[in-house]
């Protein structure tokens, strides 16, 4: 990951721009020399360079969560007809609740619905 640096102002002593330091993971500005806005921003980096899956998996859906989105990113699966949903608990060909298979969305290239853990793992706990 690199140091992404914004030009915030002139410094009138010297005439040389002034930089801030923006987090890695988002667009706040860095506190003091660090590359995180936050200790949770710096654990978040820390397990994606790590590459545990599940921890990732949890921080992607604590964040959609708290954005109130998460329902719209689960993938349902009927019982009875294996037909995949998102966002939709019941079936609406046989009217039965589903399985939730956890989050993830249509694929890029042919617009099946995968769960992330299946992009990840391989297959379903």
């Amino acid at each position: 990951m690199c140091d992404r640096n914004v030009t915030v102002s002139v410094d009138a002593s010297s005439q040389q721009p002034r930089s801030v330091r923006i987090c890695v993971l988002c667009d706040r500005p860095a506190q003091g020399r660090s590359r995180y806005c936050s200790p949770r921003h710096r654990q978040r980096a820390y397990r994606l360079r790590e590459n545990d899956p599940q921890a990732l998996l949890t921080a992607i859906a604590a964040e959609l969560k708290q954005k109130q989105a998460l329902l719209e990113h689960t993938i349902y699966q009927c019982t009875s007809c294996d037909q995949r949903l998102l966002g939709e608990r019941r079936c609406p060909e046989c009217g039965l609740m589903c399985k939730k298979l956890g989050a993830g969305g249509p694929c890029p290239h042919c617009d099946e619905l995968v769960v992330l853990i299946e992009l990840v793992d391989g297959e379903l706990p």
